[in-house]
Order: C-alpha cells, then sequence, then structure tokens
C-alpha cells in the first residue's frame, strides 16, 4: 500500500519550497481536494501559500528574474520551433524524412509539453530530451529533419537556464527573509497536517480512488526536491573537506 514519503520541507531553499507548495497545490487541483478528503484544510493551504507567493514575488524582483523569464521564453520558443519542424516534417513526401520525423516525435511526446511545467521539472525534461536525441542513434534523424542545430542551441539555452537559476538560488539562501521565515512556519504545518491525513486514509483502507495517483504522483515530486537537498548536502560536505585539507 503507498503512503505518502517524508520531505524535509525545512532544508529546501525559499525557491524550492515555492515550487514544491505550487507543484502540491497543482496536484490538489488535479484530484480534487474533496476526494482526497481535505477540503476543510485546503482553504488554510491556499492562503498561506497566497503569502508565500506574495514574500517571493518581493525578493524575486530583480535582474536575474528577468533574465531567467527571458531565458524560459527562448528555451520555450526553441522547443516550439523544433516539434513544429519535426511535426512538418511527418508530411514530407520522402519515406526517410518521414521516418526521421516519427522517431524524433516519439522522444518530444515522451518529455510532455515543457511550456505548461514548473521551471524545475521543465528544466530536467528539456536536458533529457536534449540528451537523448543527440545520441550517436539519432544523429541521423536530427540531419534527416535538419534540427540538429536547433537542438544543440537548445541545450546551450537550457543549460544557461539551470545555471542562472542556481546563481539566483544561492543569492537568496545567502540574504534569507525574516518574512518568507515566517510564512514557512505558517505553511509547513499545514503541509504536515494534510499528509497525515492522507496517509491515515490509505492506511484505514477508506481513501477514494483519486488518493492513490495523487500520493504515487506527489512521492515522484518528493523524490526529486530529496535528491536536490541531497546533492546539495553532500556539495557542502565537499567543500568542508576540501577546505580542511588546504
Amino acid at each position: 500500500m503507498p503512503k505518502i514519503e517524508s520531505i524535509s520541507l525545512s532544508r529546501l531553499q525559499n525557491n524550492e519550497h515555492f515550487q514544491f507548495m505550487t507543484d502540491l497545490d497543482a496536484l490538489f487541483v488535479k484530484y480534487n481536494v474533496e476526494m482526497l478528503g481535505i477540503n476543510n484544510l485546503y482553504p488554510d493551504f491556499q492562503t498561506a501559500l497566497a503569502k508565500e507567493d506574495a514574500c517571493m514575488k518581493t525578493e524575486l524582483g530583480s535582474l536575474k528574474s528577468k533574465s531567467l523569464s527571458e531565458i524560459d521564453c527562448l528555451r520555450d520558443q526553441t522547443w516550439s520551433a523544433i516539434r513544429g519542424r519535426v511535426d512538418a516534417t511527418l508530411s514530407s513526401p520522402f519515406e526517410v524524412e518521414r521516418e526521421s520525423a516519427r522517431a524524433l516525435m516519439r522522444l518530444i511526446v515522451l518529455y510532455g509539453n515543457v511550456r505548461k511545467m514548473t521551471y524545475n521539472s521543465e528544466s530536467a525534461a528539456l536536458s533529457n530530451l536534449v540528451s537523448d536525441m543527440q545520441r550517436v542513434v539519432n544523429a541521423g534523424y536530427l540531419m534527416s529533419v535538419g534540427v540538429g542545430p536547433w537542438v544543440e542551441e537548445l541545450g546551450k539555452q537550457n543549460e544557461a537556464f539551470v545555471q542562472l537559476m542556481n546563481d539566483r538560488n544561492a543569492e537568496y539562501s545567502e540574504r534569507g527573509s525574516g518574512d518568507m521565515r515566517n510564512v514557512r512556519v505558517l505553511i509547513d504545518p499545514i503541509v504536515e497536517q494534510i499528509i497525515e491525513r492522507i496517509n491515515a486514509s490509505l492506511v484505514l483502507d477508506i481513501a477514494a480512488a483519486e488518493v492513490t495517483p495523487f500520493t504515487l504522483e506527489l512521492n515522484e515530486k518528493i523524490k526529486y526536491y530529496e535528491k536536490i537537498v541531497q546533492a546539495r548536502s553532500g556539495k557542502n560536505q565537499q567543500n568542508e573537506m576540501a577546505s580542511e585539507e588546504s
């Protein structure tokens, strides 16, 4: 029987914390708060999330944020152009081009519509998509459809976005925010209460049918954020060891 895994909310940086809460809210809407059995807790969650959103907008009103938006727009446009070229080539009069387009379209469909994803999800999807498309086995397909340079450029744009996002996260984690701390202290207990209630419904076998897919999808997101925390912790330990040795 699945249950919602634990997540280290306190170890998430402000931007990561807000992104997780936003992802969580999207899942609440997708699976219906009434079916999840949290309809009486959801209004408090919404109120707290709105306050966190307001704090984030205040903190992120910087040149880095504007640049992030610009680069995100560029990678969205490049992805759309690649998909458009591949889609058009599906109707090519030449079989070899149609075959190449079908192979590339399978990869594009596999990773979904990145324009509708959160920043973190889109970054991961594009990284995997570019990596798969640039595999040796797909080189001929890229050449046949004529999107090789476009895929390479998409990879560069995505890397630039990820680097700028990391730089901004580092800046905010160093700066800190009393307001953000106050909001996180407000919303975290609500989320913990929601998780406890949903897990209890699973243990007691009284959960609605929507609860299991919700739990499985949420656990995938939790794994993603936990990996971020673990990677950062490992990097910090390496830096400490290096400092001690020097």
